[in-house]
């Protein structure tokens, strides 16, 4: 059903394509985030992104009220430079 489909939607996926597939369960990355364990599977997906951002996040200033200006400006920031980082630095091991 997946091949018919995806053949009949333009694609070139083939019932060999799906039988040659073997499946991994990598180990997971972590971090310890404020006494939690948060736990990606490895690159090539974006987990690392958000491990990298909460990675920063760590750092913040207590100081700043949650969800005000400059506590959202200071997230965000991190979450595009985890990104940046990402796809700059990191890459698919298998390829």
């Amino acid at each position: 059903a997946i091949v018919k489909v995806t053949q009949d939607m333009g694609g070139a996926l083939t019932k060999e394509d799906l039988l040659a597939h073997c499946t991994t369960f990598p180990e997971p990355i972590s971090i310890n985030y404020k006494g939690v364990d948060i736990f990606e599977v490895p690159p090539n997906g974006q987990g690392i992104a958000a491990l990298m951002a909460l990675n920063m996040l760590e750092i913040d200033p207590e100081s700043m009220k949650h969800n005000s200006a400059k506590h959202l400006h200071h997230v965000m920031e991190r979450m595009r430079l985890a990104f940046i980082d990402s796809r700059y630095y990191v890459a698919d091991t298998q390829f």
